[in-house]
């Protein structure tokens, strides 16, 4: 099993989980945990190759947090699948992409596409988003929190305002006569 430890243009690193290791051509083997097959060198476990096993989940990334100063009111989240879909799958990758929070009187929308989302019209405030995904019998979710900070408020002098507008006040003198 592989854990996605770092992204970037150019693809992805990982790492193999504990109980896992690395073989030659770079997959992530774990030790069969049903009766080992009988081979020549004795009783061992037969490696499984994880990444093909079916019963194995799928890795899920959508990457780290993100934090957006408004106003800047839209973002895209691109995710990271192991095993990677293909054209060549006859089971399809399904994708359930989900608001678990977001702020009050919120009137963003989420417009998601495979593996792909863009959250538009964000308000300041936090959001929860999650993506699940199915292959098969294969399962894997990830989620993301986007943080969508208020523009920084710039202090101005105050200002004095008399109102109503200055008047005439008349005086009345009431003398004896």
């Amino acid at each position: 099993m592989c854990v996605v430890s770092l992204e970037s243009s150019e693809g992805y690193a990982c790492n193999c989980l504990s109980g896992f290791f690395r073989n030659s051509n770079g997959l992530c083997l774990g030790a069969a945990t049903k009766t080992p097959v009988e081979s020549d060198s004795g009783s061992a476990p037969v490696p499984v190759d994880v990444a093909k096993d079916a019963s194995s989940p799928l890795v899920v990334s959508l990457g780290g947090n993100k934090q957006l100063n408004f106003p800047v009111n839209e973002t895209k989240i691109q995710s990271t699948i192991i095993p990677a879909p293909s054209d060549d799958d006859k089971v399809p990758y399904e994708y359930r992409w989900s608001v678990l929070s977001k702020p009050k009187a919120d009137v963003s929308t989420l417009d998601h596409m495979g593996g792909t989302a863009t959250l538009k019209s964000l308000s300041s405030g936090l959001y929860t988003i999650k993506l699940e995904v199915t292959h098969g019998n294969q399962k894997g979710a990830d989620e993301v929190d986007i943080e969508v900070k208020k523009p920084p408020r710039i202090n101005k002098p105050p200002v004095a305002l008399v109102k109503p507008n200055p008047a005439k006040v008349l005086l009345c003198c009431l003398c004896n006569q």
